[in-house]
């Protein structure tokens, strides 16, 4: 593989025990990356392409899903992981961190839940604010606009 030279053997190995923003960072450094979150410059129009592309690929993955089927499972889990992997390099262009974005959010979503600590729930399954909702505060995680 052409990642293992020494340089990135190493990388690869601190990147195991690395959080996944911190991946991004370590990922950016590694292949030379320069961050501009320019409206409309090169970079910020590139992340925004690369999440449509891996989005779409999680979408022809979803379609090709069987159930008993290992390799279209393996499949689908890669390309979450891929479109993951792109929202965390977006983020990290705009300098924003991700992985605290997530914490906050999280703790939001358990916010939905009713007085009695249950889902309230539509038609479609889908978990709805209750509410104790909070939404989460993300401000102070942006820079100055």
């Amino acid at each position: 593989m052409p990642w293992r030279k020494p340089g990135l053997v190493f990388l690869h190995q601190l990147t195991a025990m690395a959080s996944l923003q911190k991946q991004a960072k370590l990922w950016r450094e590694a292949f030379e990356v320069k961050s501009d979150n320019e409206r409309g410059s090169l970079q910020y129009n590139l992340q925004l392409k690369l999440i449509i592309e891996e989005y779409t690929e999680v979408i022809e993955a979803y379609d090709a899903f069987k159930q008993n089927d290992l390799s279209t499972h393996v499949a689908l889990l890669k390309e979450l992981a891929d479109l993951v992997f792109v929202c965390y390099q977006a983020a990290e262009n705009m300098g924003w961190d991700l992985d605290e974005t997530m914490r906050r959010v999280f703790d939001s979503n358990l916010s939905k839940l009713d007085d009695n600590g249950r889902p309230i729930r539509n038609e479609h399954g889908k978990v709805l604010k209750g509410p104790n909702y909070r939404p989460p505060v993300l401000d102070d995680l942006v820079a100055e606009a």
